[in-house]
């Protein structure tokens, strides 16, 4: 016998079902996040937040913010980001806790879409 074959249960704990996964999602179960870091620290090397923008399955716009800078800005890489300081000096620039807790409102629970989510966590503070 295959040792898994249908006929070999020893793999499967006696009584217990399988979760079957569905074979889609609700598409309001899908949450698109994107960040944007400047750079602070020596060099600028170190990712620090710009922008938050969270979308829906549908491309609605849930949260589209400038983040404050907790640290001094050294390289705005305003080439790749488009970001400028007046961007993160203005008014429409939150603090970054109270971004931080609207990303984690919104996300969780959520399958999450992006680029390189690990690094959009990471300048969140929540990876």
């Amino acid at each position: 016998m295959h040792p898994y074959s249908a006929a070999s249960t020893s793999l499967i704990p006696s009584k217990t079902p399988l979760a079957v996964p569905p074979k889609y999602y609700s598409p309001e179960r899908y949450r698109g996040l994107s960040c944007l870091a400047v750079g602070a620290g020596a060099g600028g090397s170190v990712n620090m937040l710009a922008k938050v923008i969270i979308v829906d399955y549908w491309g609605n716009a849930m949260l589209d913010t400038f983040v404050r800078p907790t640290e001094p800005v050294i390289d705005y890489r305003t080439a790749q980001t488009k970001i400028t300081d007046e961007d993160l000096d203005g008014p429409q620039a939150l603090p970054f806790a109270i971004v931080q807790a609207r990303v984690i409102e919104l996300i969780s629970g959520y399958i999450i879409i992006g680029h390189s989510l690990w690094n959009d966590l990471s300048v969140l503070g929540i990876g």
